[in-house]
């Protein structure tokens, strides 16, 4: 119980700082992954290799994001591309 309300807490903070161009930013990714994924799933037959490739698509996609959040909160790009 304890912990479920730390959790909580911490991620009410987190929703607290998102700004505008932020919640814009992951709206906006989240509608493009799911629109690529229905493509995939579109030419790929049904299956578990349908799902792992969505899955390892997904990763790297909502990889991005994250970079791309980092990026725009501190307004520093990295030094390296990894």
């Amino acid at each position: 119980e304890i912990r479920e309300g730390l959790i909580k807490g911490r991620l009410m903070n987190i929703a607290e700082q998102i700004t505008e161009n932020q919640e814009w930013l992951m709206g906006r990714h989240s509608r493009t992954v799911g629109q690529v994924l229905d493509v995939i799933e579109a030419s790929l037959p049904e299956g578990t290799q349908c799902e792992k490739v969505k899955k390892l698509i997904q990763q790297h996609l909502y990889a991005l994001r994250n970079d791309v959040l980092k990026v725009v909160t501190s307004g520093k790009i990295p030094e390296s591309i990894e």
